[in-house]
């Protein structure tokens, strides 16, 4: 979902190249389309339905939505590899993602307003502005988890750049206990706070992994030496990338999360942070193994557009689907209907982005110049 500039980045020991990054991206974003178009049959208006499909959207809903742990990955994955690991990088890339996600908001709001769709109000469009409130960019929910990731990483990695077991400790255990501690003793706070919190909490380990993995080089010593070192045909080792992402993809629907009482607290805990680095690696590799690269080159280009295809597609399920819904549904057949929505939101986002390329960079230089340079690095 969101973009990393690579003149930001450290590239030594990265073990995702610069090239792969818009794949893995690519494909999150698609799975994530798969994920809405398909398979929640209540976001369907009347008139549209697809019956044929009911056993795979309840077999692949939770298996699509593992888009939300890659993108949370690969944000604490590239953390590792930024030059100053400081506050103020993390507020120039989260208001980076809050801009454009404004912009988007601005643009997504035009139609509503004519349509009579948007709940005219002050303290509305304050909420929705931050992605709490979320009638018009419906799926954006992540915008404030991924400021406030961000804003959290300078913490976190000064206790988990010691040592891989206080990285998982602060980043993978403590935020299962808070949520332990915290379950049904959050009545005093409002809904959208509660949802925002937990959100967080169940979100970050697969951040924490990403750096985890990232920190600790787990691709090149851990998961090299156990499906690569050993193994020297090609074809077994294309075969245990493909079974890689599928036992982590097919997990999320077999275990999608476990359950279990200590005492007086209920711990509850999901998988992804587990599921997630073996599909990475799986898929990474899998690309690796690809000598015609340039036919993935359309996965490539929606990476690199995937933050803004990801708010636009919001249009199409929001407050003003009754109107909009028709237009991403006109070719039924599901293919047609995937390839027909990622068109749209590819030619929306290209034009939105190129247009406010500007502003960002103005809102750089005003507020993240580095004192020592008159132009950003």
């Amino acid at each position: 979902m969101v973009q990393n500039k690579n003149a930001e980045m450290i590239t030594t020991n990265n073990y995702i190249e610069r090239d792969a990054t818009d794949i893995i991206k690519g494909v999150a974003l698609v799975f994530m389309f798969i994920h809405h178009f398909f398979t929640i049959p209540g976001y369907y208006i009347d008139g549209i339905s697809y019956p044929y499909l009911e056993d795979f959207s309840r077999i692949f809903s939770e298996p699509f939505k593992i888009c939300v742990p890659i993108f949370a990955f690969l944000t604490g994955y590239f953390y590792v590899f930024t030059k100053k690991k400081n506050l103020k990088y993390s507020l120039k890339k989260g208001t980076d993602v809050w801009l454009t996600y404004f912009c988007f908001f601005l643009l997504l709001l035009i139609p509503a307003v004519a349509l009579g769709c948007w709940d005219a109000s002050v303290k509305n469009f304050l909420l929705e502005a931050f992605a709490i409130y979320r009638p018009t960019m419906k799926f954006c929910w992540y915008v404030y988890f991924y400021i406030i990731a961000i804003l959290l990483l300078p913490l976190y990695h000064l206790g988990a750049k010691k040592h891989i077991l206080i990285a998982a400790a602060l980043g993978l255990a403590l935020p299962v206990c808070v949520t332990a501690v915290l379950t049904d003793r959050v009545g005093f706070l409002s809904e959208n706070l509660v949802k925002m919190l937990f959100d967080i909490l169940q979100w970050f380990p697969c951040v924490a992994v990403g750096y985890i993995v990232a920190q600790y080089e787990l691709f090149e010593k851990w998961f090299d030496f156990l499906f690569k070192r050993h193994i020297k045909v090609k074809g077994i080792r294309i075969a245990i990338y493909v079974i890689l992402m599928g036992v982590a993809f097919m997990g999320r629907y077999f275990i999608p999360s476990v359950c279990f009482n200590i005492s007086i607290f209920t711990v509850s805990f999901s998988w992804d942070f587990l599921l997630v680095p073996f599909f990475v690696y799986g898929l990474l590799n899998l690309y690796y193994a690809i000598p015609w690269k340039k036919i993935l080159l359309p996965l490539s280009v929606i990476g690199k557009y995937s933050l803004g295809m990801w708010f636009f597609h919001s249009i199409f399920f929001n407050s003003c689907k009754e109107y909009t819904q028709p237009i991403l549904y006109f070719p039924k057949n599901p293919i047609l209907v995937l390839l027909w929505g990622l068109l749209i939101c590819f030619g929306i986002s290209f034009a939105v982005t190129k247009a406010i390329a500007p502003l960002l960079k103005l809102k750089n230089r005003l507020l993240f110049r580095d004192k020592k340079s008159f132009s950003e690095r």
